[in-house]
């Protein structure tokens, strides 16, 4: 990041790691400037989805919360730091909301007594009782593991609707089952959907189980354009600062997506989030380069920026 950017490496390693910046307020800047914008902001056709992801750390022996667990990207177990995120999704757009690290138990003195250990469905829990008031969305989505938790119950008892996949129908709720695969990588013949909206279509069911991919595009596009898991730091603190670094670039990102900002600028239609960051950091290396306002065939390295009052003003 700090090549890319052309900064100091060691200056922006402090930025991470020690300046002074508050967290929680960068949280609430970013779901503000989310929520502030039709094109951005969430919806009631909408889901809040739950989930958690790892970053594998094999070679990781002194990194807070990098322990041998279960790593879903890898789908199996792994030395990795694990996150539980809340991500809105919906047949139009998806952002995610939040994500908290997870320290398992053994990295309190305490164990699972201690007073600061808190599992997975607890944080979970937490997310959707912080956001459920603040977010827009009709219901909540989760894969079958939090299905077969305490965290289905306490979606019920809140009175909101959920869709799920589980391994059973021991459930009382309504139940929908599917088969064949999801895909060529599915390791399942069939898949059973549970909600507690008792009313819904069969249709509706799996359409708003489907939105659950949301989270899955959002952890990639983390990782693939925006380096979530390629931290060098160990402390549980100040991996969180880096994520949520990584959150308000992906939302800067996806901001200038929505509102398609480069088709004003470009002759190129970048649509993925890599080839926006690409772009976005094009428009910033040509703005800060005085030189391209006496050579403009340099500009076509640049996404062939084509506004001829961008290039003037960005020489000025």
């Amino acid at each position: 990041m700090a090549k890319a950017t052309h900064t100091d490496y060691q200056r922006l390693q402090y930025f991470f790691s020690d300046s002074r910046w508050d967290i929680q307020a960068l949280k609430r800047k970013r779901l503000e400037i989310i929520q502030k914008q039709r094109t951005t902001a969430s919806t009631k056709d909408g889901l809040l989805a739950i989930d958690d992801t790892g970053c594998p750390k094999p070679f990781a022996r002194k990194t807070e919360g990098a322990k041998w667990q279960y790593c879903g990207p890898l789908k199996r177990e792994e030395v990795c730091n694990v996150g539980v995120a809340a991500v809105f999704v919906s047949p139009s757009k998806h952002f995610p909301i939040d994500i908290v690290p997870y320290l398992s138990a053994n990295e309190f003195p305490r164990g699972k007594n201690d007073s600061r250990f808190k599992d997975k469905i607890q944080i979970a829990s937490e997310l959707f009782d912080a956001y459920s008031k603040t977010v827009d969305f009709s219901g909540t989505v989760f894969d079958s593991w939090y299905a077969t938790t305490r965290f289905l119950t306490h979606i019920h008892k809140a009175g909101q609707v959920f869709y799920s996949e589980i391994k059973s129908n021991r459930n009382i709720f309504m139940f929908v089952v599917i088969l064949g695969k999801w895909n060529k990588d599915d390791d399942n013949s069939y898949h059973v959907l549970i909600t507690n909206k008792l009313n819904s279509s069969a249709k509706m069911v799996i359409a708003n189980y489907l939105l659950r991919w949301g989270i899955e595009h959002c952890f990639k596009e983390l990782k693939d354009a925006f380096y979530f898991d390629h931290y060098q730091v160990r402390h549980i603190n100040k991996i969180d600062r880096y994520w949520n670094l990584c959150l308000t670039a992906w939302t800067l990102t996806y901001w200038i997506k929505q509102n398609a900002y480069l088709a004003k600028i470009l002759e190129t239609k970048p649509t993925t989030f890599n080839e926006i960051k690409l772009a976005v950091n094009s428009i910033l290396e040509f703005a800060s380069t005085t030189a391209l306002s006496m050579n403009d065939k340099l500009a076509d390295g640049y996404f062939k920026i084509k506004s001829k009052r961008r290039k003037k003003k960005c020489a000025a």
